[in-house]
């Protein structure tokens, strides 16, 4: 992983809906067939009484988000993404369903060289998380343009804010692949 991206309404969509928050994890690969193919997973958020999600609770700060001094945050330490689909350090991590498709990043200059993974449920997520994701947004830009945050892994590349989320994109005759976990069924239910 070489950067976080929080946007607040989703850019993704599944069957027309928009989510309250998507977090975008890109990774980056230097290969001798492909020279810097990126790959991106997507995990769409939607808020629940009572969620409680141990990603933010315990692997980003987020009283600590980006803010209009300082626009960018470093992740320290370990980052566990598991921890996204956990409530607790209780909880099994399950399979879970997505969608693959060949497409491009969503910030500029939108390369068409990212394979996309954006995961098919959303996961929980609490109200004063989202609240505290926007407020970190608007203290970002007094005017309350951007959209997204960006938190960085220890080697990130540097990445500026962008001005809005990224407009819905056709389809263009891509392939979208669907891979239904056989745990499916209930995953949040």
């Amino acid at each position: 992983m070489y950067e976080m991206v929080f946007h607040i309404a989703s850019e993704h969509t599944i069957e027309g809906v928009n989510y309250d928050l998507e977090a975008q994890i890109y990774y980056m690969a230097v290969t001798s067939g492909h020279v810097k193919k990126s790959a991106a997973v997507s995990i769409l958020f939607k808020v629940a009484p009572g969620a409680k999600n141990l990603f933010f609770e315990k692997d980003i700060n987020i009283v600590d988000l980006p803010d209009k001094y300082d626009r960018e945050k470093t992740i320290e330490g370990v980052v566990d993404l598991k921890h996204i689909f956990l409530s607790n350090p209780d909880d099994k991590f399950l399979e879970f369903s997505y969608y693959e498709y060949e497409g491009s990043t969503s910030a500029p200059p939108c390369r068409e060289d990212t394979t996309w993974y954006v995961v098919a449920d959303p996961v929980p997520i609490s109200y004063t998380t989202v609240e505290t994701f926007k407020d970190a947004i608007k203290s970002l830009n007094e005017e309350y343009l951007s959209d997204d945050l960006f938190l960085m892994s220890e080697n990130a590349l540097e990445a500026p804010v962008s001005d809005k989320n990224r407009s819905l994109q056709q389809i263009n005759g891509r392939d979208i692949y669907y891979y239904e976990s056989p745990l499916k069924k209930g995953r949040y239910n």
